[in-house]
């Protein structure tokens, strides 16, 4: 029962006689409705409570006078006097061993909030809540410390004047709450007024909080900063602990609430134990398990050396590894880098010149010398790669220039999308990757920038009083720009610089004169003139300047007249891609990229028709292909099912599968007619083959596709020279043509790139060895050693409309320097001097567009 029912039914307690009372909540009952339970018969009287009492009160308001400070513009306000205060309390509740869970910090503004939490690192405070007053209606929490900010000159108090949200703040805490603030300010208002009476009448506001020691009750602390917190730095105060732990060692802290048995503290002072009979002492602190043997270190003669080491002292010397240098010499006459303890390296590594087997010298490894192993060779390749640039590979990297590392240079060429080429150095560019950046009003296009584009179909929305457009949103529009002046007002009350139907510019002729007026064409500073605001980059035009830009082609060099890519900014030279004035413009410059697009990517027919030529040379070989080059064959079969593929995608998985086939032929060879050994080490060459032609960066580049071809042409001479040596091995005829295959082998194994002088030297040697030794059935025809790569679809350019509407490609710099026919129409195309001819009754505009791509 409660302690209010028990003074109601004192009678009734006292009749039935309880020789054990316990009390619940003891800190919180006073002592006279204590005495009410008891009676003449009671034997033991049990109190439990919260001893948890470092406080002399569990409600107390701190007045201070430290002025806030406004952050944010003056939207918020923060004090970091009271922050620091609320802080050092809330380190304090936690010495009393409180949970983290038990504390909420409350406080009034945002600004605050942000200054706590910097405050409170979550290594200390970590469960601790920080909420603003108003985020934390309808919860509450044991202790709640409170800080209002609000302090300045002017007596502002903000919503502290508000009745519901003062209500909230005070009203969270079950067991206690600490306020800290203002109380000068916060007494002009009534309603902190009578709380601040009531307050004063029970001792519960002042200038400073009364902190208490539990293991000391005289002695006190009045903290009214965060500084005073420092005279109880452990929760108690300034004197030393003295308690005497288990081990016998005296506590090192000074006074705590917290552990009082000291179950949980961990001596650090050294361990006296005594660990062996020679008197060592424990190496280790006290809290820690001493080690069954002793560790400490005597000095002791080591049998095998005689030399003097210092030894565990539980250790035999002789089972010691002596740690002195070992003073052998190895067989090279460099000193042994071991330590005396173990066995001799084997490999020495004292550094030397190295001459290595590509012919190169450099510094290295002494074990180098006499092993067969090889180090990396370090020296720059630099050979000049079919791009025209030097390789930036090292010689080892590149295999001794046999398969170099691909050009790292970035492409950069401009796209027709007016996008830069970001893949790696290459003759073909493939379409861009990048997100598509058309749009319109209605919709985003949302494949990649390469793909067609499927053109928006619904209606056209430039419109204004004057005009209106009945065109579909990707068609050219059918009605003109409208020069009437925009009727809108902007925001400061000045008159649109704009014009009817246009999108209003953001600046204003008055108020941003120098912006508007800054003279770029020429026509901007008439007092009449209008402007055009570009969505894309945001520069301002003269309207009718602007206009004469997007539509006079006569204008600039001649790449600038003719180009078929998207009229650029005049300023930035961004891409103008989105503005309903140019809309006319903007649509035929797209539909005629979509154009080049699709030559580039290649007409549907033929990819289909592509598609299922690969997929049936696939299906043909798939037996032989899965036995011996599997995983590579049947990763072909699924990017020939991907739902887009260009005619770059299929050039690539081309020339892919001839390489695979060719491949397993070889090991088809390997595999039946070569001798282990032989065989072992021509799988090693296949391999690294493979690893070449499965490499993420395989574009099969013009450098590409000559590395592999070079190396399949060694790789089959080798495989022909094994299968005459198992057939030489069957027939117990080889120490006949033993000269002779060493002479091919060594041509064919030595480092370096294999020529086309090397290939001609081996097929002489290897006519002169078939005179010798005759023989047929080597699994190798002439019409396998043949390479054929696919040629790529078309080189780069600069791209060109013929009269009929058809686009075509020029070559090497793009200008026209000779006249032939349109690959479509059989229309005359071209021109002489870097200057395209120009048919006026087929241009009435004298207008001719291109793209040009670097």
């Amino acid at each position: 029962m409660t302690t209010t029912g028990a003074a109601k039914f004192r009678k009734a307690l006292q009749e039935v006689r309880p020789s054990l009372v316990i009390v619940e909540e003891a800190a919180e009952v006073l002592e006279a409705h204590t005495i009410t339970t008891l009676s003449n018969a009671c034997q033991h009287l049990i109190l439990i409570g919260d001893h948890q009492q470092g406080l002399n009160t569990n409600l107390f308001f701190l007045e201070h006078n430290h002025l806030e400070e406004e952050i944010k513009d003056g939207r918020s306000h923060q004090n970091s006097h009271e922050a620091k205060f609320v802080v050092a309390l809330c380190r304090y509740l936690l010495l009393q061993e409180y949970k983290p869970e038990q504390i909420t910090v409350l406080t009034t503004y945002t600004g605050q909030l942000h200054c706590l939490r910097k405050l409170m690192p979550a290594t200390d405070f970590s469960g601790v809540r920080v909420h603003v007053v108003d985020k934390y209606q309808g919860e509450e929490n044991d202790i709640i410390l409170l800080s209002l900010v609000r302090s300045n000159p002017q007596g502002k108090v903000g919503f502290l004047n508000i009745p519901n949200r003062v209500c909230v703040a005070l009203s969270r805490a079950k067991k206690g709450l600490y306020c800290i603030g203002n109380s000068e300010i916060l007494s002009r208002v009534e309603l902190w007024s009578n709380i601040f009476h009531t307050l004063r009448e029970k001792e519960q506001v002042g200038k400073a909080l009364t902190l208490c020691c539990q293991n000391h009750p005289n002695r006190q602390v009045k903290a009214s900063n965060a500084e005073d917190f420092k005279q109880a730095p452990e929760g108690g105060c300034t004197q030393p602990c003295q308690f005497r732990l288990d081990c016998g060692h005296v506590c090192p802290r000074v006074c705590h609430p917290y552990d009082p048995k000291h179950k949980e503290f961990n001596c650090t002072k050294n361990c006296e134990k005594i660990l062996c009979d020679q008197g060592h002492k424990c190496t280790r602190l006290c809290h820690q398990v001493c080690p069954k043997k002793c560790p400490v270190k005597v000095e002791k003669i080591i049998p095998q050396c005689q030399h003097k080491q210092w030894v565990p002292c539980h250790q035999d010397p002789v089972t010691f590894t002596c740690q002195d240098p070992c003073l052998k010499l190895l067989p090279c006459g460099h000193r042994c880098d071991s330590v005396c303890g173990r066995p001799c390296s084997t490999k020495c590594i004292v550094t030397v010149t190295l001459r290595l087997s590509c012919g190169h010298i450099q510094q290295g490894a002494c074990f180098y010398k006499t092993g067969k192993e090889q180090p990396e060779c370090r020296a720059p390749c630099k050979h000049q790669l079919k791009c025209g640039h030097n390789c930036c590979g090292t010689c080892s990297k590149c295999f001794q220039r046999r398969y170099h590392t691909p050009c790292a240079r970035r492409c950069e060429r401009l796209l027709i999308c007016s996008h830069k080429c970001m893949e790696p150095c290459t003759r073909d560019c493939p379409p861009c990757q990048r997100p598509c950046e058309n749009c319109c009003v209605h919709s985003k296009c949302m494949r990649e920038c390469g793909q067609p584009c499927a053109p928006c179909i619904e209606p056209c929305v430039w419109r204004c009083p004057h005009h209106k457009c009945r065109k579909l949103c990707h068609e050219p529009c059918d009605r003109p720009p409208c020069t009437q002046p925009c009727t809108k007002t902007l925001k400061c009350g000045h008159p649109c610089i704009g014009l009817c139907g246009d999108k209003c510019p953001s600046k204003c002729r008055f108020c941003d004169h120098d912006d508007v007026s800054e003279i770029f064409f020429g026509t901007e500073d008439e007092p009449e003139a209008h402007f055009i605001q570009l969505e894309d980059c945001g520069h301002i035009f003269e309207s009718t300047a602007m206009d004469q830009w997007m539509s006079n082609a006569n204008q600039g060099p001649e790449e600038e007249q003719v180009a078929i890519n998207l009229k650029e900014c005049p300023r930035c030279k961004t891409p103008i891609r989105k503005n309903l004035r140019y809309g006319s413009h903007i649509n035929r410059s797209l539909a005629e990229i979509e154009m080049v697009k699709k030559k580039i990517n290649g007409k549907q027919s033929y990819i289909d028709e592509k598609r299922g030529t690969l997929q049936n040379q696939w299906i043909e070989n798939l037996k032989f292909g899965e036995m011996y080059v599997g995983k590579e064959y049947m990763e072909i079969q699924e990017k020939l099912e991907a739902t887009y593929l260009t005619r770059n995608d299929l050039w690539i998985m081309e020339n892919k599968i001839d390489f695979l086939i060719r491949v397993a032929k070889l090991l088809e060879v390997q595999k039946e007619k070569m001798l282990f050994t032989d065989g072992y080490m021509f799988r090693q060459s296949v391999d690294q083959f493979m690893s070449w032609l499965n490499n993420t960066n395989q574009k099969f580049t013009d450098q590409q596709v000559f590395d592999l071809q070079r190396e399949l042409q060694r790789l089959n001479l080798l495989a022909e020279l094994n299968a005459r040596c198992h057939i030489a091995h069957t027939k117990g005829q080889m120490s006949i043509m033993q000269s002779e295959v060493q002479e091919i082998r060594h041509a064919l194994e030595m480092p370096g790139p294999f020529t086309e002088l090397d290939q001609l030297n081996v097929k002489e040697a290897m006519k002169r060895l078939n005179e010798k030794f005759p023989v047929t059935g080597l699994g190798i025809s002439e019409e396998e050693r043949k390479m054929i790569v696919s040629a790529m679809k078309m080189a780069p350019g600069h791209w060109h409309k013929c009269p009929n509407g058809h686009v075509y490609v020029i070559t090497e710099c793009g200008g026209a320097n000779q006249r032939s026919n349109c690959p479509d129409c059989k229309a005359s195309i071209g021109g002489e001097n870097h200057t395209l001819d120009i048919t006026p009754a087929l241009y009435p505009n004298n207008r001719w567009q291109q793209n040009t791509v670097e």
